[in-house]
C-alpha cells in the first residue's frame, strides 16, 4: 500500500530541540492557540519529563509512554493521540 502524503497550508515546525514540541507549537499557532514556548512545556508536562533506564542508561523520548503527555497537553486546548 502506498504512503499518502498529506500537506496543512501554513503548519510549520519551530526550531525547538524537541521535534515533538516544535510540531505542538506550530499546532497551537496554526489553530491560533495563544501560547508561550514555557506554558507549551510546561502546560504539556514535558519540561518536567526523565526517561532513564532502569540501568541508568540515557533513554530519548522515543521510548517513553505517552500517556501522561497525551493527558496534559490538554492544558494547551489540543488533543493528541496515536495514529
Amino acid at each position: 500500500m502506498p504512503m499518502v502524503k498529506k500537506t496543512i497550508p501554513n503548519l510549520k515546525m519551530h526550531p525547538f530541540e524537541t521535534t515533538l514540541m516544535g510540531v505542538l507549537k506550530g499546532v497551537a499557532e496554526y489553530f491560533d492557540i495563544a501560547v508561550s514556548d514555557a506554558w507549551l512545556f510546561g502546560g504539556s508536562g514535558h519540561a518536567f519529563l526523565i526517561n532513564i533506564h532502569e540501568k541508568l542508561w540515557p533513554s530519548g523520548p522515543y521510548v517513553w509512554k505517552y500517556d501522561a503527555f497525551y493527558k496534559l497537553v490538554r492544558n494547551l486546548g489540543i488533543s493528541m493521540k496515536d495514529p
